[in-house]
């Protein structure tokens, strides 16, 4: 039996950034739609997102 880690999304901000860190298995559009939301907003900040916990990229709904 394999453990999955279920997706999740977390969003820190300073005052100098913001940051998204996202861990589980995530579709790849979906990653890609998330970061040019961001990139929209009016933000004085640099956005960042940190995929270092994704154990998956499920490419298949591409």
């Amino acid at each position: 039996m394999t453990d999955e880690i279920q997706p999740d999304i977390n969003i820190t901000s300073t005052n100098a950034a913001v940051t998204m860190t996202l861990r589980g298995a995530i579709t790849l559009p979906y990653v890609t739609q998330l970061v040019a939301d961001f990139a929209t907003l009016p933000m004085d900040r640099t956005v960042h997102a940190d995929l270092s916990g994704v154990t998956r990229f499920d490419t298949s709904a591409a």
